[in-house]
């Protein structure tokens, strides 16, 4: 399912990446055995088909005189990402510009399922260039590494190679990751509870572990800076943990 996953985050719906891995592994088939071989009906095949033509995830060929599709190759979808996030980083300045004339209102963003952790990681490296440190109330450091090691270390990269801090409050005797921009604190269980929590830039993250795990990000200046002075508080009262 991993792959099917990463597909979807390229791009294609979940019955599109059926069709396209069972192209890539099969060879060119036509749209009757692409249905027979994805248990998917027929009529729906054709619209795929074209659909994911016109993304450049298959192509038509011809053979004795009927119609059938092959898949891309994953280098060459790979190079397609790779040129439009080109394309987007060179129009990111103008969209900023857009942004920074809209006035700061309270501007909340709700997520939910097992991608919310890649969610809040990305808006934490896109939001680098505003404000570098974070501070953290993390409920288990353990999860992180556990439900996504790729995206946590690629975070921890982006963090170190822009020279950012982070303050974590964890609970007492809990998990910690390594890191040399990391800086632990611990309170009693109960000060803690079971949702991490994120200010970083002009946000604050609350993010709620469950079934499924939910994602709520408050985008506000002066709403981070009240979460930042009630985590100073809490740091003052954290105890010091001994490397």
């Amino acid at each position: 399912m991993m792959i099917e996953e990463e597909l979807i985050d390229f791009g294609l719906t979940l019955n599109e990446a059926k069709i396209y891995l069972v192209l890539l592994e099969k060879g060119p088939l036509n749209p009757y055995q692409v249905a027979e071989r994805t248990g998917l009906h027929r009529g729906y095949i054709y619209d795929a088909l074209e659909r994911m033509q016109e993304k450049g995830v298959v192509s038509a060929v011809h053979k004795l005189k009927k119609k059938y599709y092959q898949a891309a190759q994953p280098k060459a979808l790979a190079a397609m990402l790779q040129e439009k996030a080109s394309h987007f980083q060179k129009i990111v300045p103008q969209l900023n510009v857009l942004q920074e004339k809209i006035t700061e209102d309270m501007h909340v963003e709700v997520y939910k399922g097992k991608g919310v952790f890649r969610i809040i990681i990305n808006d934490r490296i896109s939001n680098l260039h505003i404000g570098k440190d974070l501070w953290l109330i993390s409920s288990e450091e353990k999860t992180y590494e556990e439900t996504d090691p790729v995206y946590l270390q690629r975070y921890f990269q982006k963090e170190q190679e822009h020279g950012c801090k982070e303050k974590v409050i964890i609970k007492q005797g809990g998990y910690r990751l390594k890191g040399e921009h990391l800086e632990y604190r611990e309170l009693p269980p109960e000060m803690i509870g079971n949702a991490s929590l994120f200010i970083y830039a002009n946000r604050v993250a609350h993010l709620l572990w469950g079934n499924p795990n939910h994602l709520i990000i408050i985008k506000n200046r002066e709403v981070a800076d009240t979460y930042r002075r009630q985590f100073n508080v809490l740091w003052g009262l954290a105890k010091k943990i001994k490397n």
